[in-house]
């Protein structure tokens, strides 16, 4: 077996795995991942994946050009995260963070003959927890690349695409059993939280339905791509279609069918408020562009009615089984009592107070549940918060207005890039692929904003996945055209 194709079902591997062990959560599973990812780079880097000349490297290279903004803005996270690490004299702390030295100084009152009496002390609170998490951080960042350097072909990007919809059909079946059954138990172990929601292997109905928010539109995207397909067409590329399409056999129709369907069902039975929203932003997002691109392209895309009776019929097959089975059970989590339980307001409200105390270095990579407690109004939820419920706010805090500021605006220009890009392309299997990734993508950009499923390792993986995918798909083939853009062009 080539090298290229270890790397490429490596990959392919992690990505129908890691949900698995509780959407990838156990620290096996995350050392396991970083190590497959660094073995899998560490391939790439000794010139063993793509031999040098070979169509796919050389598509690769010429492609792999990214804004200079966005180097920029990847480089200032980098530096801040690794900066945070750094041991500083305390006279310099408090310049950069007067709140972070003055609890160090605190610290050396209460007990002087301890480490923290030390002159240096780094920006982090916890430099183990910030360093585990600038290497998953890393990790990731290699994931993704590997995604785009070695899922290049037409046949490749395929197969991954069956691979996370296969990944999604197992979560959605497993979750709706759950549900039916009256237990959220895992492979045997048994789960205390969100009784009577589906969950599959994830434990928390949040993350569950994150997962499925990503591979749903993935799903009609994959279905796009097939019922724009155009009989007889040739062409070089991704962007286009070779030979006459084949006839489908009607199993392949029906699991391509059912597919959506039981995300969709798997999404409401989660029970999770914010999923359902976000899995109804993102059918809204998808009727929108795809309106938008039609008017700019003059009526001419490819089975745009046919896609269009495609997603009414998932919708009305959800919402008519949803109907039939019961909504009581769905609705009640949206009533006033429940949603004031949520406690999502408080707990930005006081994570706004930690980016302010923060603001410039943030508290470090991973320390967001210790730095909390300053802040912290007991509102009687008990427990102690581990994250903020809201990935933007969290990733703020952590590292700051200018660490996290340059994340985000890396990951929502980056998202901004492809959709522009995407706009003035035609051929259908970009079209339909394109549009999935992107979204996937929206779907869980927007539930981000009232939870933590970017911290969770599977869906920070699929979402690294759709990126690096609709990169490569979307900026494939270009200096070519199809059929479409060429009659448009006339």
């Amino acid at each position: 077996m080539k090298t290229s194709s270890v790397i490429f079902w490596g990959l392919c591997a992690v990505i129908f795995l890691i949900p698995l062990p509780f959407g990838g959560n156990e620290e096996w599973a995350i050392f396991a991942f970083e190590a497959l990812t660094i073995i899998l780079f560490g391939i790439h880097v000794a010139g063993l994946g793509l031999p040098r000349g070979s169509p796919e490297n050389g598509s690769a290279e010429s492609r792999m050009r990214f804004p200079r903004f966005f180097l920029i803005l990847l480089a200032i996270f980098i530096f801040v995260s690794v900066f945070q690490l750094i041991p500083l004299p305390l006279g310099f702390l408090k310049i950069l963070s007067p709140r972070a030295a003055g609890i160090y100084e605190a610290a050396r009152q209460l007990n002087p003959g301890s480490t923290s009496a030390s002159s240096f002390h780094p920006i982090t609170f916890s430099q183990n927890l910030s360093l585990y998490e600038l290497t998953k951080y890393l990790c990731y960042g290699l994931f993704g690349y590997l995604v785009y350097r070695y899922v290049a072909t037409q046949k490749n990007i395929k197969t991954a695409i069956r691979v996370m919809i296969g990944a999604g059909l197992f979560q959605g079946a497993y979750g709706l059993i759950q549900y039916f059954r009256g237990s959220v138990d895992i492979f045997g172990w048994k789960n205390i939280h969100n009784i009577g929601s589906a969950t599959g292997t994830f434990v928390n109905r949040n993350h569950f339905s994150g997962f499925l928010e990503m591979v749903l539109p993935l799903s009609l995207g994959y279905i796009l791509s097939i019922v724009g397909t155009s009989a007889k067409k040739t062409a070089r590329g991704l962007g286009e279609e070779t030979g006459q399409r084949r006839h489908r056999p009607m199993p392949m129709r029906i699991w391509l069918g059912a597919c959506p369907v039981i995300f969709g069902l798997g999404i409401f039975y989660s029970k999770s408020r914010s999923g359902i929203v976000s899995m109804m932003a993102s059918f809204i997002f998808i009727i929108i562009i795809l309106i938008i691109k039609n008017v700019r392209a003059r009526g001419h895309l490819l089975n745009q009615k046919k896609f269009f009776g495609i997603v009414g019929l998932v919708l009305f097959i959800i919402l008519f089984i949803v109907l039939w089975v019961g909504t009581k059970p769905v609705l009640e989590r949206f009533n006033k009592e429940q949603m004031a339980k949520t406690g999502r307001t408080e707990y930005a409200r006081d994570t706004l107070k930690l980016i302010k105390g923060f603001l410039f270095t943030g508290t470090g990579l991973g320390n967001f549940g210790y730095s909390y407690k300053l802040y912290e109004v007991d509102y009687g939820n008990g427990g102690i918060l581990h994250h903020a419920h809201n990935d933007y706010l969290e990733v703020i805090a952590e590292s700051g207005i200018i660490g996290g500021g340059s994340l985000i605006l890396l990951v929502l220009g980056a998202f901004g890039s492809l959709l522009l890009k995407w706009m003035k392309r035609r051929e259908s299997f970009v079209s339909g692929i394109g549009l999935g990734c992107l979204a996937g993508i929206f779907a869980i950009l927007v539930h981000s904003l009232t939870d933590f499923n970017l911290r969770i390792p599977a869906n920070f993986i699929y979402f690294m996945a759709l990126y690096a995918l609709g990169k490569q798909v979307i900026l494939s083939g270009r200096g070519t055209h199809s059929p479409v853009e060429a009659e448009i062009k006339k």
